[in-house]
């Protein structure tokens, strides 16, 4: 056992020796074969050591380790003495005494209970494939899309805590968890009563002593949430940057049992609960025992763990072109699937799992390879109890239809073991014979789900290895499962060799060789997506004994003095998936499965490789996420406080920018302050200006809203910072302008009326709301170039304030208004505002605050200190300035990179802030 693994083995062992258990018949329907098995080898005494080896499914204190399915309450479970780990609506993973497992059956609320079962592992230019860096910027920050404040959990065999890929910018780790459920030293995490769980302090004080022994862990979570910083050698810092380097990280160090990883899957969903975050799992291996149609237990349970900010990702498999899969249509006297086995003599054991539908009845008969005939097994029977029917070649153990699934589909069972002295090698022959036929016409799914070390066990007759490979739990409906293909063949590796590569390798672009096709058994599309998986560079658990061989050996080490590693499999394919997955949680924030799929085979690369899409192969293509950023926008005109009349011809205007392009914009105005809007025009181009006739009905509460789109979806939009006017048009000759600003501490309200000579009979009046009651305010006044303007100092910070003009014309009174402004708090001294965005994809907006009248000037400078771009150099006025930069320089336009944006004023020290450009 690994590590003193107080519970299960990580071989993948299955030597499960059968015996039915003395229970009602309606009780032992309820039992899958290895909860059957396993019980039958507690009752005959065999050492719990020696079921331990064989990866059964009991733990080290002898309990029988299984999901339970039904309307069974916890509590009723826990009174007959199991331990509930796992509870989702239908599903406990649970121990169980063996000594009640009869009583648990009985239980009328119980439909089932299913054994756990093993699984197996499925094993720097693959993340730019995906799109993922042309959304983020530069490392060390890489701003933008790069999974922060997303929690990013895997189940797998551990990983290197140690690692400088999952630290942050100031070296504290990343790695917010780790749960080991294969250490018993605790202690565990509340709820689950096994393993040891640590937390980033332990890892920060490198307490933790959780390692990962094989590697796989470690390379998986660098694919999908790394950071590439710890590199040494010729090779740059970050050059082998995962999907999403700056997420938070889980890890579950599994027993790669079932129901273990229910648990695991459980447990980082719990915690992300805890910690208010959005969370996406990665599953990076799997089981062909099962259904493989979604129905099992294990499936069924991790898609009811999914939902709003709750998504899994797991690998397809790794079996295309192995000989595991069967498939045979039952007809006449009987169809055959035949398996061929050879190797050692010794130890040796196969076991097979096959499906055939509800509605249809089959008898069972198998061959061995000496002629010895073992049934016909009617349907709802075995072969022989514990050990099964002994043949000279080996003992055979068959189940026809006891166990059945939530369909009603009959679970056929076979297991073949040899005893000292027996030969199992040659042909055998499995005999399907129909009893009743119906839709299916008698087809029989199987699947080789375990053969023991030096033995090869491969379909002959009936041989389907390029369909229904998909490994449980990728089946699931609710589960995005990836394919993988090849994104570079060759790298250069610890030596210096620069043709290094996998035997078998495919070319870059092209399906890789061991990719498991779909579809489900069941008929469903699977896998969903296919991922770069061939020949992937990701950090390098150093618990992993892996030397650089003595020149010129070649080695899947890189040129980085062993910190990172090739690997291939599925389970490379996955965790980009997995990355992809959280950083559209940091744009989209609580997605479910469905928008996570939906978006990703929306996006997906066609090409000539992939073929017409879905496929069996491919899914919907290869994984790109494309562009995630959205435009960005900001309205110019009208931008608050203009009064406009009916009729008026105005141009609208606006600056909107994409790091691609943006393909079209949308007008719309509101007339009741941002409650309801209505389009002024749809799909126009981004030319910055849209001319508008001002249409009716009058209000003092409109604004407009501009949104660009770009050519993938992702929309921006600004609205008017303040509200303004439209009246009747009628007044138009009469009022030129009247506007209404915060200045400094008051409100500034200026008119211009066509005929100057009524400006000395205008009164302006104010309210606190646009129907309240008006009254005349005193306040000073200036008057210059035909505009009347008016500082009204007697305001309260923050508050909102109407104000209209009234003018007297030969006895007739006309009143023009309202328009509003909202007061803000004096200005005390010298300030620079933040620019906003930051990160930017070229245009910030910033402001400027002076406490007196006074000489500014603001410019752009590059980190040189160079200043590329002026943005203001004049007096200006006490009071808050607004300013906008469009990314163009003295020369051009701003590269990426960092810029600061200086504001300087005589006699007084230069204020800086920063300013990320990204494109």
């Amino acid at each position: 056992m690994r590590r003193g693994d107080p519970f299960l083995s990580r071989t993948f062992a299955l030597a499960v020796l059968a015996l039915m258990i003395a229970l009602p018949a309606f009780a032992a329907s309820k039992l899958d074969p290895r909860i059957r098995t396993a019980v039958a080898r507690l009752q005959s005494g065999e050492a719990v050591s020696q079921m331990l080896e064989s990866a059964a499914s009991i733990t080290s204190s002898g309990m029988v380790d299984a999901f339970i399915t039904g309307s069974v309450t916890r509590a009723e479970l826990e009174a007959l003495g199991v331990i509930v780990r796992t509870s989702i609506p239908g599903i406990h993973t649970a121990y169980i005494p063996a000594d009640v497992v009869e009583s648990v059956a009985a239980l009328p609320e119980v439909l089932s209970i299913r054994g756990a079962a093993p699984v197996e592992l499925e094993l720097d230019i693959s993340v730019p494939t995906t799109s993922a860096t042309a959304n983020r910027g530069p490392a060390p920050t890489f701003t933008g899309y790069n999974g922060a404040g997303v929690l990013v959990g895997d189940v797998d065999s551990g990983i290197d805590e140690s690692h400088g890929d999952f630290d942050d910018a100031a070296g504290n780790t990343r790695i917010i968890n780790i749960w080991d459920q294969t250490n018993g030293a605790g202690p565990s995490p509340a709820g689950y009563g096994y393993g040891t769980e640590w937390g980033s302090v332990s890892i920060d004080n490198n307490t933790c002593t959780q390692v990962n022994l094989d590697g796989h862990g470690t390379h998986v979570m660098g694919i999908a949430a790394g950071d590439g910083s710890q590199t040494a050698g010729v090779t740059p810092q970050y050059t082998y940057a995962g999907m999403a380097p700056m997420a938070d990280i889980m890890m579950v160090n599994t027993t790669l049992q079932t129901t273990d990883i229910l648990d695991g899957v459980s447990y980082i969903f719990d915690r992300a609960t805890a910690l208010g975050k959005n969370s996406v799992v990665n599953i990076s291996l799997g089981s062909h025992f099962g259904p493989h149609d979604g129905t099992s237990p294990f499936e069924v349970g991790l898609s009811s763990l999914t939902g709003p900010g709750r998504v899994i990702c797991k690998s397809a498999g790794n079996e295309r072109g192995q000989a595991r899969h069967a498939e045979v249509f039952a007809a006449g006297t009987g169809t055959n699937a035949t398996m061929t086995l050879a190797g050692s003599a010794t130890g040796r054991l196969f076991a097979i799992d096959g499906y055939y539908e509800a509605t249809e009845d089959l008898n069972v008969q198998i061959t061995t390879p000496n002629g010895t005939i073992v049934g016909p097994v009617s349907l709802g029977n075995i072969s022989a109890a514990f050990p099964g029917t002994v043949t000279a070649n080996g003992r055979v153990y068959l189940e026809n239809g006891v166990a059945l699934t939530a369909t009603g589909d009959k679970e056929v069972y076979i297991e073949i073991s040899a005893a000292a002295g027996q030969t199992m090698n040659g042909t055998w022959t499995f005999r399907f014979i129909p009893v009743t036929l119906g839709a299916a016409n008698g087809e029989v799914d199987l699947w080789r789900f375990f053969n023991s070390t030096g033995t090869t066990a491969n379909f002959v007759i009936g041989n389907q290895a390029t369909e229904e490979l998909v490994s449980e739990p990728g089946n699931a409906v609710d589960l995005i499962t990836v394919a993988a293909y090849t994104s570079k063949r060759f790298w250069t590796d610890c030596n210096g060799n620069t043709t290094v590569n996998f035997n078998g390798s495919t070319n870059p672009g092209t399906l890789a060789g061991f990719s498991s096709p779909g579809p489900t058994r069941d008929g469903r599309q699977k896998p969903d997506i296919a991922a770069p998986g061939t020949a992937i560079v990701s950090a390098r658990s150093f618990d992993q004994v892996v030397n650089c061989p003595a020149s010129p050996g070649a080695s899947t080490l890189v040129e980085d003095l062993g910190n990172h590693i090739v690997n291939a499999g599925t389970s490379m394919a996955a965790p980009h998936a997995t990355g992809a997955v959280a950083l559209m949680m940091q744009k989209y924030g609580a997605i479910t499965p469905a928008f996570a799929k939906a978006f990703l085979t929306a996006r997906a690369a066609v090409d000539a490789n992939t073929g017409a899409v879905w496929n069996k192969d491919w899914g919907f293509g290869k994984l790109n996420v494309r562009d995630l950023i959205d435009p960005l926008v900001t309205v110019l005109s009208p931008n608050g406080a203009e009064v406009l009349f009916f009729g008026q011809n105005v141009n609208l205007t606006w600056n909107a920018s994409d790091n691609l392009s943006v393909a079209s914009v949308n007008i719309e105005i509101s007339r009741d302050n941002g409650g309801s809007w209505s389009p002024i025009a749809v799909g126009v181009p981004n030319t910055g200006t849209f001319p508008w006739t001002v249409t009716a009905p009058a209000s003092n509460l409109c604004l407009i809203r501009v949104t660009a789109a770009d050519g993938w979806a992702n929309t921006g939009f600004d609205t008017s910072d303040l509200v303004f006017a439209i009246l009747d048009g009628a007044t138009a000759t009469q009022m030129r302008s009247f506007t209404a600003l915060s200045r400094n501490g008051a409100v500034e309200v200026s008119w211009q009326l066509a005929d100057e000579s009524l400006m000395s009979s205008s009164v302006l009046e104010r309210s606190d709301a646009s129907t309240g009651t008006f009254t005349a305010i005193a306040a000073d006044k200036r008057f210059e170039s035909g505009v009347m303007t008016v500082i009204d100092r007697t305001v309260e910070a923050g508050h909102t304030y109407w104000y209209r003009v009234r003018v007297t014309d030969n006895g007739s009174v006309q009143t023009f208004g309202p328009v509003q402004a909202t007061s803000g708090t004096a200005v005390l001294e010298f300030a620079l505002s933040r620019p906003v965005p930051n990160p930017s994809n070229g245009v910030a907006r910033m402001s400027f605050a002076l406490p007196q009248m006074s000489q500014v000037s603001v410019s752009i400078h590059d980190v040189q200190g160079r200043e590329i771009a002026s943005l203001a150099n004049g007096t200006f006025q006490a009071g808050q300035h607004n300013l906008t930069w469009n990314g163009a320089t003295n020369g051009g336009r701003a590269a990426a990179g960092l810029y600061f944006v200086r504001m300087s004023v005589p006699g007084r020290a230069p204020i800086n802030q920063r300013l990320v450009v990204t494109q």
